[in-house]
């Protein structure tokens, strides 16, 4: 069974060290959603995670847009999201 890692990342990251990241994630300690993006959830699959948390990963990707909001409730949105992180 894989490590806990919940206490230690929030669901999606980007690390600081992406030579550290593709070590854990090659152990099998967190794992690669898109390029530079992270999660140490390994059980829930990626579109999934994706639809849950889309808003958090666009502002990961657009940390100064505050057009994202008015676009939070759309699935079309959502849709496009998950087809560029999956």
């Amino acid at each position: 069974m894989a490590a806990d890692n919940s206490q230690t990342f929030p669901e999606l990251f980007f690390p600081d060290d992406a030579r550290w990241a593709s070590r854990a994630a090659a152990r099998g300690e967190i794992r690669r959603l898109a390029r530079g993006l992270y999660t140490p959830n390994l059980d829930e699959p990626a579109e999934q995670l994706i639809r849950r948390r889309w808003y958090d990963a666009a502002a990961l990707y657009f940390p100064n847009r505050k057009a994202i909001g008015s676009a939070r409730r759309s699935d079309a949105a959502t849709s496009q999201i998950c087809r560029g992180l999956a």
